[in-house]
C-alpha cells in the first residue's frame, strides 16, 4: 500500500470522523502535506508503507524542524504516529517507525512576568483614566490565569 492510499483510508475511518473538527482540519493538513513531502528523493506520498524505516522518519522530523520549530516537528512527529498507529492495528505495518525517533524538548510558550513588571503594568494602565477597562480585562486574565 502506498502512503497517499493510507492517508486516504485513514481519513475515511470513524477514528478519524470522531475528532474535533478542528483536529480533523489540523490532522488532514498535516497528512497532506506529508504526501507531498520529498524523502531521500522520493515523494512520500508514493513510497510503499512497508518501506517506511526511522530514517525516513529522522529526515521528516529534521526537515520539519529546520523549516519551522522543535514544538512543531513534535507536534508533525505526533500526526505521523497516529498513522503509522491505525497501521498496525489493520496490519499493515508491524510497527510505528516514527517511535525510534528521538524528538527534541522544545522551549515553553509563555512568558511569565515579574512583580515589578506586573506593578508598572498596573501604575501605567490605573494611571491614564482612557486606559481603565483595558487595564481590568488584562488584570483579571493575569489573576485567573487566562491567556487573552
Amino acid at each position: 500500500m502506498k502512503f497517499n492510499k493510507a492517508v486516504d483510508n485513514y481519513l475515511h475511518t470513524r477514528q478519524f470522523c470522531s475528532l474535533s473538527s478542528s483536529s480533523q482540519k489540523n490532522y488532514e493538513c498535516c497528512l497532506l502535506a506529508f504526501c507531498r513531502m520529498s524523502v531521500m528523493g522520493k515523494t512520500l506520498g508514493n513510497v510503499n508503507i512497508k518501506k517506511l524505516n526511522p530514517a525516513m522518519c529522522l529526515e521528516i522530523y529534521d526537515t520539519v524542524e529546520l523549516g519551522t520549530s522543535t514544538a512543531n516537528a513534535n507536534h508533525i512527529a505526533r500526526v505521523f504516529s497516529v498513522l503509522m498507529n491505525f497501521l498496525i492495528s489493520i496490519d499493515e505495518i508491524p510497527n510505528n517507525p516514527m517511535a525510534r525517533v528521538k524528538k527534541r524538548s522544545s522551549e515553553p510558550r509563555s512568558v511569565i512576568w515579574t512583580h515589578d513588571q506586573v506593578m508598572s503594568f498596573l501604575d501605567a494602565a490605573f494611571g491614564n483614566f482612557e486606559w481603565r477597562n483595558i487595564g481590568l480585562v488584562v488584570l483579571m486574565c493575569y489573576e485567573w490565569g487566562q491567556r487573552p
